[in-house]
């Protein structure tokens, strides 16, 4: 796999070429995606659509197999872009049900009505998730998005057996990087960890803040109630059991919190899934499990017991002149 982020690679048809022409290569293939509006039918929904070129040898791209697109790019007709048009679409199964299509169904992509699904297939593995996507003829696609000017893809997907090809895939173009499927993957990995680095890092800021506000906004509170305190002291109620209470009336406050924000943590995910579903995706995009609710009252009580030394000092300092 070569790919760059942001710049493009320039006359991808010639460099495909001439990596073909590389010993150890069995195929390989110029790659473009965009997101794009696919219209059928009145359904209208963005696509994630990706431009190859139909190669004997390639894997799916994308997780979509376009073995069924005409293979050689003819459109591109040797960088002349007029020759035939195939407007030929290998739909996944999740954007066929999206559009509501099926195979010969003509859809119109990025405003262009003439293409017709081809074929609905599978998601492999390789696939992005749920995200509903479209393969198409790399040329056909370049010329919908403009990327036809200096024919521009974003990665090529090569198949070889030899991990000596890599120096010489490096060298048609310098400023690219060459990955394996191994080194892909434990790319992939490392990334998949950043979730959960976010939200360790989401627990350790919610703990902080929340201390910080209990601590302010309690704290004010008790100094607000000083002639509520003085007058309990004046009734007979000690100064320790004045700070027991503000001990309790804490926890009570933040554990209540804590419930309240995990039902509307709940509610919000299933309101941001329902809006998702009917305009983006075919699939939730969040998770919820009901354990969330036990997240947040766990949270909240973390939250009340770092914040009972502060507030109980300034409980203290309040009462500790009043006589008991």
């Amino acid at each position: 796999m070569i790919a760059t982020d942001g710049p493009r690679f320039g006359s991808v048809h010639d460099g495909a070429t001439q990596i073909e022409q590389t010993d150890g290569v069995d195929a390989t293939t110029p790659v473009l995606s965009d997101v794009l509006r696919i219209e059928a039918d009145g359904e209208d929904e963005y696509v994630l659509v990706v431009g190859v070129i139909n190669n004997p040898g390639i894997d799916d791209v994308a997780g979509v197999n376009g073995s069924q697109l005409t293979p050689g790019d003819p459109y591109y007709d040797a960088g002349t872009y007029d020759g035939d048009w195939t407007g030929e679409v290998v739909l996944s199964e999740g954007a066929a049900n999206l559009l509501e299509v099926s195979v010969d169904d003509s859809v119109s992509v990025a405003g262009n009505e003439s293409f017709a699904v081809t074929e609905t297939a599978e998601t492999s593995g390789d696939s992005i998730g749920n995200v509903p996507t479209a393969v198409v003829q790399l040329s056909e696609l370049q010329t919908l998005t403009g990327a036809d000017t200096d024919d521009q893809a974003d990665q090529f997907v090569v198949k070889t057996d030899s991990p000596a090809v890599q120096d010489d895939l490096e060298a048609i173009y310098p400023q690219s990087e060459v990955l394996s499927r191994g080194e892909m993957t434990a790319s992939e990995t490392v990334d998949a960890d950043l979730p959960l680095a976010l939200s360790g890092t989401a627990f350790i800021v919610a703990i902080s803040i929340g201390t910080l506000f209990v601590v302010t906004t309690t704290g004010l509170e008790i100094v607000a109630d000083r002639r509520q305190l003085a007058t309990m002291s004046a009734i007979g109620i000690s100064s320790r059991s004045q700070i027991q209470l503000v001990g309790v009336q804490t926890i009570v406050t933040t554990v209540l919190g804590g419930i309240i924000g995990g039902l509307s943590g709940l509610a919000s995910i299933w309101l941001v899934n329902t809006i998702a579903v009917r305009v983006l995706t075919t699939e939730p995009i969040a998770f919820a499990h009901p354990l969330f609710i036990v997240y947040g009252v766990v949270v909240a009580l973390i939250i009340g017991v770092l914040s009972l030394p502060a507030l109980l000092f300034i409980a203290r300092r309040i009462t500790g002149g009043v006589p008991t």
